[in-house]
């Protein structure tokens, strides 16, 4: 039997509705919907979840659906791939920070490098399609998305429109990299926030 029959049927048998098995997943109704469907996986963390509310063994679930099987290796593929994404975001707000204070050849030698390496890393991930689809959805428009995520966003990029306006002017009128190095410490913030929000799937 397939996953989205076996989840399905069993379901069923609890008398309970998708919309029931959401609030216990603790995602929507429509991602339910879409595990029955067939339509796309959970991952292992929502996988385990199901196994103890259904009383399934992994096993049993993993045996019988291949494409299950398939989905959850390219998953731990892009989990790695995410890491070493976010990695390297890291570094570039780095290397912005130390473009500031040490305004050498050095420094920007780095800060080119971390962008080539970022881009290389995302045409790779775009060409061999590990990039996630709900890794490149906005958190804004993504209609399942948390509402406490979605405001924690709007706040984060009203914060930092705050920040760039005001450090920039700083920067401008007393002649410092203290903007600078403050933009580079928030995009440090947000970067590790994004990567909170899609390695735990806080969506």
């Amino acid at each position: 039997m397939k996953f989205g029959e076996r989840i399905k049927e069993q379901r069923k048998i609890k008398n309970m509705t998708q919309e029931d098995v959401a609030k216990h997943l603790h995602v929507s109704r429509k991602t339910i919907s879409s595990w029955e469907n067939e339509n796309s996986y959970p991952d292992i963390k929502s996988l385990v979840k199901i196994s103890d509310l259904y009383q399934i063994s992994l096993d049993t679930l993993l045996n019988e659906d291949s494409g299950l099987k398939e989905y959850l290796q390219k998953d731990k593929v892009q989990s790695n791939y995410l890491e070493l994404k976010y990695g390297i975001s890291a570094l570039g707000s780095l290397a912005i920070t130390l473009l500031a204070v040490m305004n050498n050849a050095t420094a920007l030698v780095f800060f080119i490098g971390i962008v080539l390496v970022q881009a290389a890393n995302n045409q790779f991930m775009k060409k061999t399609g590990l990039e996630s689809p709900e890794n490149k959805k906005s958190i804004l428009k993504d209609p399942n998305a948390r509402t406490s995520v979605k405001i924690l966003t709007i706040f984060l990029i009203l914060i930092g429109i705050i920040i760039i306006i005001w450090m920039g002017y700083i920067s401008i009128v007393s002649n410092t990299v203290i903007g600078l190095i403050v933009i580079g410490i928030y995009t440090q913030i947000v970067n590790l926030f994004v990567y909170i929000i899609d390695k735990f799937h806080l969506r």
